[in-house]
């Protein structure tokens, strides 16, 4: 009787194929929900005076947010309203890896000592109507991105955080299929999972830093 084969080890470059390996076993689920007028602190549309009403697009839709959580892995997808005139929006898909399991430090190829060393943070963003789209990636060792200075900071992908966001779309459409989005939802983060794969293939993509 054959042994049945080892699994591979956890690395940056495989991280996302790891945390979702088990499509079978992960649902989204809704966070939260709320309509323009919550933002402006009010029960209704009818409560808002004139000037705040005329603030809100016809087409703008409810702000909301769902969590994904897996072995390796606490992913969320967000619908923000943005405080500009009009009020606008801005999407986010954002994990932090490591995060879940402790024990992943030990099978991450980073020779890290603390367990929280190789927790890693990523988050792809875009703001509405301009549509500029970002990236932040960070970690306190793993070396996923290069820090080139400047103000704000400005980063470039290292081969690591080349290959932690190649394996991140080639799971796109396995993050895509999973249960626990509305079908609305569902094909906004299709756009905006699209638009990152777009911009990364051509390089166009705003790459950010900020904290530690």
């Amino acid at each position: 009787m054959s042994e049945p084969a080892e699994k591979p080890q956890v690395r940056v470059s495989n991280i996302f194929s790891a945390s979702f390996e088990d499509l079978g076993a992960l649902v989204w689920r809704e966070i939260g929900r709320n309509p323009p007028h919550k933002f402006f602190g009010r029960e209704s549309m009818d409560e808002l005076p004139d000037s705040l009403r005329e603030r809100i697009p016809d087409d703008i839709g409810e702000a909301f947010s769902y969590g994904l959580e897996t072995p390796y892995a606490k992913i969320s997808f967000n619908n923000y309203f943005f405080p500009t005139s009009p009020l606008s929006v801005m999407q986010s898909f954002s994990a932090k890896l490591g995060y879940v399991a402790r024990s992943l430090v030990q099978q991450l190829d980073a020779g890290c000592e603390e367990d929280n060393s190789a927790v890693v943070a990523f988050e792809f963003g875009r703001y509405q109507p301009s549509n500029d789209p970002y990236v932040h990636m960070s970690s306190k060792n793993l070396g996923i991105s290069h820090d080139t200075g400047g103000f704000p900071r400005g980063e470039t992908f290292t081969d690591a955080g080349n290959a932690m966001v190649t394996d991140l779309l080639t799971q796109k459409e396995g993050i895509l299929s999973l249960p626990g989005l509305r079908d609305t939802d569902r094909e906004l983060l299709r756009k905006t999972l699209g638009i990152l794969e777009d911009q990364y293939k051509t390089k166009e993509i705003h790459i950010v830093g900020w904290g530690g």
